[in-house]
């Protein structure tokens, strides 16, 4: 998840030169998780269950009784 969020703080400094470490910090607060589910690929089957979970929600699951 690091290596996620290096990334995200890297496009914002490559798009906004001279950026400060607060503005980063407020940016990353606002956008970092539709940037992130805008980031993986949902179709990619090497994603582990937990991951895709992790981006969309918990799968539906529902369990009935007699």
């Amino acid at each position: 998840m690091r290596y996620l969020e290096i990334l995200f703080i890297t496009q914002v400094e490559e798009t906004i030169l001279g950026i400060s470490t607060s503005e980063i910090n407020r940016r990353k607060e606002h956008h970092f998780i539709k940037w992130f589910k805008s980031y993986v690929d949902y179709d990619n089957p090497y994603y582990p269950t937990w991951f895709h979970e992790l981006v969309q929600g918990p799968f539906a699951k529902v369990t009935t009784s007699p």
